[in-house]
């Protein structure tokens, strides 16, 4: 009977308005004008702090498609050709609640049907990173296609909201552009390029070796995390071939080629008090949230001292060779 009272909860609230709690952070749902999320967080005293939403503008948020790939390689270059087939967008969201976990914190569940049948769920739950010099928590997110009629289809698409002024920054190591606000941007590893869009020689690079002279986000360092001016940040989890398309003015679509996009939403947020009736936690710098991703990612130790100290010299040329520069480096460089 119980179970029987749940299951009609859960059907009716999907056609209104319900919040749902897991740690910090607080999931609510709006189904008044157009299915919408909004996640807010206390952060530093300030009550629903905005860290992550979907748009108005757009009455579904997650997409199916069905897409041909084809990829040509050239050394340590890839060039990716997509070309869509099919893509499914109609989305109805049918129940939302919470569930228990064997984490500290609820899992909310947000799940419908898109076009033919293809039913999806979006799981949303907080974790703590419990880094013994920076304690944290992040708000994990897995959106997933969930049944039979989801096999056609081998691509899932995200898209949430951002504010037209807000500018976007990350990825990794980008060396044509600081602020990817605008642009369509592939997470792949490729040898970098020579050129990288200036022209003619990107093009006469590309006539003697294809790709060769890149493109203005090939990376021998990509890293799918980013950080906004409205210290906002999400870091994508998932391991397949992924696009960020941040080329409108009011949404970020990510596009993954899998039927499970995953990631997390981090604000910095760090337990710094706890009382009987409430959690105070501090976030949302820019620093903050650095420190907050690489409790996660891992970090990079300390340089040893001798880094500073001297000349290093890249040799090569046989044992031979090496030997006799270093000599004459002794000779002429001072401190060596």
């Amino acid at each position: 009977m119980a179970l029987f009272i749940l299951l009609i909860s859960a059907v009716l609230t999907a056609g209104s308005s319900v919040s749902y709690d897991s740690g910090p952070f607080t999931i609510h749902y709006d189904a008044t004008q157009a299915p919408t999320l909004r996640i807010t967080a206390t952060v530093d005293g300030r009550p629903d702090t905005v860290v992550w939403y979907t748009s108005t503008s757009n009455r579904t948020f997650v997409t199916a498609a069905r897409v041909e790939q084809t990829v040509q390689q050239n050394g340590g270059t890839f060039i990716f050709t997509t070309s869509v087939q099919e893509v499914c967008s109609e989305m109805t969201i049918t129940r939302n609640g919470t569930r228990t976990s064997t984490n500290a914190y609820n899992q909310v569940y947000f799940g419908g049907i898109l076009c033919k049948e293809v039913e999806f769920e979006m799981l949303f739950q907080a974790q703590d990173l419990y880094n013994p010099t920076t304690p944290t928590t992040h708000l994990l997110f897995n959106l997933s296609l969930t049944n039979s009629s989801s096999f056609s289809f081998n691509q899932l698409r995200l898209t949430y909201g951002c504010e037209i002024d807000e500018q976007i920054y990350g990825f990794g190591a980008q060396y044509s552009k600081f602020n990817t606000k605008g642009e369509r941007l592939p997470l792949f590893l490729s040898e970098q390029g020579v050129g990288r869009g200036l022209e003619p020689l990107t093009f006469v690079l590309d006539e003697v070796s294809p790709g060769a002279g890149g493109k203005w986000y090939t990376t021998y360092t990509r890293v799918p995390h980013y950080i906004t001016s409205h210290s906002r940040s999400l870091s994508l989890d998932s391991l397949e071939y992924a696009v960020f398309d941040m080329s409108r003015d009011d949404v970020i679509v990510i596009e993954v080629q899998s039927l499970v996009l995953a990631g997390r939403i981090i604000t910095g947020l760090r337990l710094v008090s706890q009382g009987l009736l409430q959690a105070h936690y501090t976030g949302a710098s820019p620093l903050e949230i650095i420190t907050s991703y690489t409790a996660y990612s891992g970090r990079m130790s300390p340089l040893p001292q001798w880094v500073g100290e001297g000349a290093i010299l890249g040799l090569q040329g046989g044992t031979e060779v090496t030997t006799g520069l270093t000599v004459t480096a002794k000779m002429f460089l001072i401190g060596f």
